[in-house]
């Protein structure tokens, strides 16, 4: 069986194309690279540009505190 990252064709946040896809910083969503570059602008409005987040499994507020 394929691996999943390279068969699916559908972004797991937007449902769009994915021509070019990226995985998650957090969680392991798939993404095209608009919903990847809405993620990186999150990130660099966390504390330490989310570096105590990555991988925790959910896309965290721009509230949270790290």
């Amino acid at each position: 069986m394929a691996d999943k990252f390279f068969v699916q064709h559908r972004c797991d946040r937007c449902g769009g194309d994915l021509r070019v896809r990226i995985m998650s910083w957090f969680t392991e969503d798939i993404l095209c690279m608009d919903c990847s570059a809405k993620e990186k602008e999150l990130r660099s409005r966390l504390p330490d540009n989310g570096r105590n987040y990555e991988g925790c499994g959910y896309v965290p507020k721009e509230t949270d505190n790290a």
